[in-house]
C-alpha cells in the first residue's frame, strides 16, 4: 500500500505546475509550446535574451594583423541611414587565420543599456585603426582637372560698396575616403567655407548667393 501511495504521490508531483528559473535576467521570447503540451528534459520552452551588452563577430583581413589588437574602437553604422548607432571595442582576437578567406575572427563588445541594438540585427562595422586631427569634406565639393583635385573656397569681398561672396578655386591634396567624405591633407584650413553644391556652374572669382 505504501509503495502504491508513493507511486501516486510521484505521479501527482509530475502533474503539478513546475517553476522554471532562468540563470540570467532578460526578455522572454517566443513560446513554441502551449498549455496542455507535454515537455521533455532538454526541450526548448522559450528563449531569454539579455541585450545589456552584445558581441559582434568581425572578420578582419589578415593584412591588418600588425595593427589588430584588443581595445581598438569599433563603430556600428546603420546600413540604411549611415548614422552611428553604437560604440564598442575589440575584446577578443582568434589565434588563427581563416585559410579560405584569409581573415582573422575578432569580437567587439558593445554596451546596450538603452536597448538601441537587438540580437541578430544587421549592421555595418568600422574599426578605428588610428585617430588624428584633420578636415573632412564632402565628395560632392570636389572637382577634378587633369588628375588634380580642387574645391571652391568662399571669400567676402566689397564690390561697389556692397559685401559680396565670391569663390576661388583651390588645389587640395586628398587622403582616404570615409563614407561620403574625403580627408584633406593640405590646401584647406579649419574654419574656411567651401561650396558643396552646383560646383560645375562655378568659375574663378564668380559671385555666389548662399542658401540656407
Amino acid at each position: 500500500m505504501r509503495q502504491a501511495q508513493a507511486s501516486t504521490a510521484a505521479s501527482q508531483v509530475n502533474l503539478n505546475f513546475k517553476r522554471v528559473v532562468a540563470p540570467i535576467t532578460g526578455v522572454v521570447g517566443y513560446f513554441p509550446v502551449k498549455i496542455g503540451d507535454y515537455v521533455n528534459t532538454g526541450q526548448t520552452i522559450t528563449t531569454i535574451t539579455q541585450n545589456d551588452s552584445l558581441d559582434l563577430n568581425l572578420s578582419v583581413p589578415s593584412n591588418r594583423l600588425n595593427q589588430l589588437r584588443t581595445g581598438l574602437p569599433v563603430e556600428l553604422i546603420d546600413p540604411t541611414t549611415q548614422k552611428l548607432i553604437g560604440n564598442g571595442a575589440i575584446n577578443s582576437i582568434s589565434p588563427s587565420v581563416s585559410s579560405d578567406q584569409q581573415s582573422i575572427l575578432s569580437k567587439a563588445r558593445f554596451a546596450n543599456s538603452q536597448g538601441r541594438l537587438r540580437d541578430g540585427q544587421y549592421v555595418r562595422a568600422r574599426v578605428i585603426w588610428n585617430r588624428q586631427p584633420g578636415i573632412l569634406i564632402p565628395t560632392a565639393a570636389i572637382s577634378r582637372v587633369a588628375g588634380q583635385s580642387f574645391v571652391f573656397v568662399t571669400e567676402n569681398k566689397t564690390v561697389n560698396g556692397k559685401q559680396q561672396q565670391i569663390v576661388h578655386q583651390r588645389l587640395v591634396r586628398l587622403g582616404d575616403i570615409q563614407g561620403t567624405n574625403y580627408q584633406v591633407l593640405s590646401g584647406l584650413k579649419s574654419g574656411e567655407t567651401i561650396v558643396t553644391a552646383g560646383i560645375l556652374k562655378l568659375r574663378e572669382g564668380a559671385p555666389i548667393q548662399p542658401q540656407s
